[in-house]
């Protein structure tokens, strides 16, 4: 069964539709009639197409109001001139580019919808030195994994709204998770949604790939995410899937203001030996730990103590020659 945030979704689809294919302004009372999703009582109606009329303009949409002898006269119109997608006056060599990537890593594209993003940027460019095309020269290099929930997820971002499912941990257990969604990204072989937990109250990474279910979007409105939140800022070991664990580092004097632009969003305070202490969230844990490491003696991990206690046996196990330096996760 659809739910209300898809079924807009798609009446606003189609009202697009309408609008862009007429030969002259559409009333509203046709727009009720033809367009599928604006049936039932006249003012309902007519509510439902002016909030929609005025989402799409705050998309950006080029919707024009062309007023009649009365209301029930005034029309509506999208002029294809104003909609269509400029020129990116590409050269061959930046089309021959931009078909390499596209052909190189697809996300769940069929051959013919490659093909038609193709033409919408500028066209097929066809070689004279190479009679193969390009997916025979490639031989399908890659292609990055479309799960069933990653468009509708990807719609709750760009509309802001809270996102619930049935989402399975690390250790086996199912439970429902109430998300405000900020990004999605493609991480290590996997999609990761973040967000924030509602119930947790924080900040969460959560794998498509343990989403058991349907993705329901709801009508709740999502905050906005934080500066440090923005796709692309999450720092590795904050991609795990176990509990945030608090971790505090010590790092030496002489190393702590070449890191502290980079550490800018943590906590810290003064240590020992005039050094600074930082405190980090970490649900991956090795990520953490080969930070830590990258630092050699000029960093230590103080807290808290099976973090310190594992970063110790590692090391002893590494030092040893031993075979049991894989950690914990």
């Amino acid at each position: 069964m659809k739910d209300e945030a898809w079924e807009k979704y798609e009446r606003q689809l189609k009202l697009l539709a309408a609008l862009r294919h007429t030969r002259r302004p559409l009333r509203v009372t046709e727009i009720l009639v033809e367009v599928p999703g604006y049936e039932g009582l006249f003012e309902s109606g007519r509510r439902k197409f002016n909030r929609d009329k005025d989402e799409l303009l705050g998309l950006g949409v080029p919707i024009r109001t062309v007023e009649g002898s009365s209301a029930e006269e005034t029309g509506y119109l999208i002029e294809e001139d104003a909609y269509e997608f400029p020129s990116l006056d590409l050269d061959t060599e930046e089309l021959a580019a931009l078909h390499m990537a596209l052909r190189t890593i697809s996300i769940g594209m069929e051959d013919d919808q490659v093909e038609r993003v193709l033409w919408r940027l500028g066209g097929i460019v066809e070689s004279d030195s190479a009679t193969e095309s390009v997916d025979q020269l490639l031989g399908g290099l890659g292609e990055l994994p479309a799960p069933p929930e990653l468009l509708r997820m990807v719609r709750a971002v760009a509309d802001r709204r809270v996102v619930t499912f049935e989402y399975e941990t690390a250790e086996g257990t199912v439970g429902t998770r109430s998300v405000e969604p900020w990004f999605v990204r493609f991480e290590r072989g996997r999609w990761y949604l973040r967000g924030f937990d509602r119930a947790r109250r924080e900040p969460r990474h959560y794998r498509f790939d343990r989403i058991r279910g349907p993705v329901r979007v709801t009508t709740d409105a999502a905050t906005e995410p934080p500066e440090k939140e923005q796709p692309g800022t999450a720092d590795p070991w904050e991609y795990g899937e176990g509990e945030p664990m608090t971790v505090e580092l010590w790092i030496d004097p002489l190393l702590a203001p070449r890191l502290a632009p980079q550490l800018e969003s943590y906590v810290s305070r003064p240590g020992e030996d005039d050094g600074t202490v930082w405190t980090f969230s970490v649900t991956n844990w090795p990520a953490f730990r080969a930070f830590a490491l990258s630092h050699l003696d000029r960093a230590e991990v103080l807290s808290p103590p099976e973090a310190r206690a594992d970063m110790i046996e590692w090391l002893s196990a590494i030092a040893g020659g031993g075979a049991g330096a894989d950690g914990v996760n």
